[in-house]
C-alpha cells in the first residue's frame, strides 16, 4: 500500500512510499515499472508506528518525508535528482520542535509553467 509520493525538482524521478521502504521509478521510461529501485527501508522493529508517510517537495530541491504516527523528526531525500541511493535518503534528519502527526504542509509548486 503506497503511503506518499513525489517527483524529483527535474520531474524524472518519482518516489513513493509504503510504510517500510521508499522506492524510485524512471518516470522517463518506457516501462517505468521495471526500473523500481529501493533506495530505503525503514527499520520498524523497535517503533513499529513510525513509518514512512507523505512526501513534500521543498523549496530548497529536498523532499521531505513524515510519519505515519507521532514523531518529532522527517525524513530527508536529500539529492532527488539523482539515480537510485545517490538521491541520499537519510532517516530522521530533521529534528522537529514538536510532534508532527501524518501531515506536511501544503506547498504549491509554482515552476510549473503557463497553464
Amino acid at each position: 500500500m503506497a503511503t506518499g509520493c513525489s517527483f524529483s525538482p527535474n520531474g524524472r524521478w518519482l518516489y513513493v512510499s509504503t510504510n517500510k521502504n521508499i522506492f524510485q521509478f524512471d518516470s522517463w521510461d518506457t516501462n517505468i515499472n521495471s526500473t523500481r529501485t529501493i533506495v530505503s527501508t525503514w527499520d520498524t522493529t523497535l517503533l513499529p508506528h513510525r513509518t514512512y508517510f507523505h512526501h513534500l517537495l521543498a523549496p530548497d530541491g529536498t523532499i521531505y518525508v513524515s510519519n505515519w504516527s507521532s514523531a518529532d523528526f522527517l525524513h530527508v531525500i536529500n539529492d532527488p535528482d539523482q539515480q537510485g541511493l545517490a538521491c541520499n535518503v537519510i532517516h530522521e534528519q530533521i529534528q522537529l520542535l514538536t510532534l508532527n502527526n501524518f501531515m506536511m504542509p501544503n506547498a504549491p509548486n509554482y515552476s510549473l509553467g503557463a497553464i
